[in-house]
This record gives structure tokens, sequence and C-alpha cells, in this order.
């Protein structure tokens, strides 16, 4: 997620900072001290949620809105202010949350949960876990060449970025039959050449004798802890 946040008080720019790391540490955070500068940083990172204070010299955060939602109709504006005698106003123009100072963590969260416009994770892979395990590149159902790949992925899912040792996969894919290292190695190639053919790389790190998916390019669907059952899987 891409958020600004724009308020004259660098005390509060410092907090937001925080609080905004803290509830989604791989997004990116930013800062403006003036909608003047709000503007200049919306324009160029494209947010998908803006925080805006309401008295800001030069500029109103209530103007600001105006002005960016007539240009960014799918901009979430979240207004942070001391003055609640706003409120009435801020959502006249259509906000999607009205925040009292001092904000805290809850407060924020409440708001990011209840946005007019919904952030898409961006993500281009997806998996479903559950009764079945279903995977999705950009929402199109997604096949390896071989089927034993779609298995061995999900139970790459299922460490959930951890290293698996090649070990460990010949014990949960084939209760740790040594002859099938060969076949293995073919898996292991068929899932990075797959991603790769739809322009998705960089999915495993794999070094000698293990490998992992960096679980920040995968979107999960229901709980990965059913996994194990619905392969079968032993020992894990």
């Amino acid at each position: 997620m891409i958020t600004i946040t724009a308020d004259d008080n660098l005390s509060v720019l410092k907090v937001m900072r925080v609080l905004l790391g803290r509830i989604d540490p791989n997004g990116t955070h930013l800062t403006a001290d003036s909608a003047a500068k709000a503007f200049s940083l919306v324009e160029t990172e494209r947010p998908q949620v803006i925080f805006l204070d309401i008295e800001m010299p030069g500029i109103s955060g209530i103007e600001a809105a105006r002005k960016l939602s007539e240009r960014y109709p799918r901009l979430n504006i979240i207004f942070i202010t001391g003055h609640s005698e706003y409120a009435l106003e801020a959502h006249e123009v259509f906000c999607s949350g009205f925040l009292c100072k001092p904000v805290n963590e809850n407060d924020i969260r409440r708001a990011l949960s209840h946005l007019r416009f919904p952030i898409e994770s961006g993500k281009r892979i997806k998996v479903r876990c559950g009764s079945s395990f279903d995977l999705f590149v950009d929402d199109r159902p997604f096949r390896f060449k071989r089927e034993k790949t779609a298995e061995m992925f999900a139970y790459l899912v299922y460490k959930r970025g951890a290293i698996c040792q090649n070990s460990e996969l010949l014990t949960a894919l084939w209760g740790g039959d040594l002859e099938k290292q060969g076949f293995l190695r073919q898996l292991v190639l068929d899932l990075k050449t797959s991603f790769e053919a739809v322009g998705i790389n960089n999915i495993t790190e794999k070094s000698r004798g293990s490998i992992c998916l960096d679980p920040e390019q995968i979107e999960t669907i229901g709980s990965v802890d059913e996994l194990p059952e619905y392969f079968g899987w032993l020992d894990v």
C-alpha cells in the first residue's frame, strides 16, 4: 500500500510514519508538510490513501480533498484533525474516514478496513486453499507442465517462506524416496520456468540442496494449514 500523510505538524508526521509502518511494514508511507507538497507526491507516487490534516496553511484540507477527488476519483481520503466540528463538512466531500487527533494505531486500522475504494493486493500470484488447492496468475487459472510441481509449490506455500531442504521435500512428496532426487530437480526447474514464461521472476530463492518462496509475491485465500491434510503429507 502507498500512503501519504499531509500535516504541517512534524510530530504528527513522525507518529503517522511509525504507525503506518507497523500496520503495513511492506508499504510505502510518505509525508508532506503542506497541501502543495502532497499534491506533488500524489502526482508522482499515485497512492491509494492520503491522510489529510484539515487546518493547514495555504489551502485547507477540505479544499485539498475537493481538488484531489476531482482529479483522482478513486483516491481514499482520510481526514485527521483536532477539530471534530469539521466532521460534517468533511463527509460532504465523500471521504473514506475522519479521525480525531491524537490518532492511534487502532483508529488507523479501523479506517483502513472501511475504505470507500478497497485496495487491491497488487500481487499477480494467488492461491486458494481449503477443499482444493487452486493457483491463479493475474486472476486466471495457472498450471505447471508437471502436475507434481503444483504439489511442491503448495508445500513451499505452506512453509510461508521458510527455507526448505530437498530432503524435507522428498519426505513430504514421496515418503523420503531418494531415487526421486532427479525428478525433484525437474520440478524445481518447471516451477521456475513456468513463472518466468509469464513474466514472474525471482519467485524462488535456491541454494545448494534447498529452496524457498518469496511469500511477499503471493496472496493466499483460505488457510494454508489445511494443505497437509488435502495433500496427505506425512511428518509435517
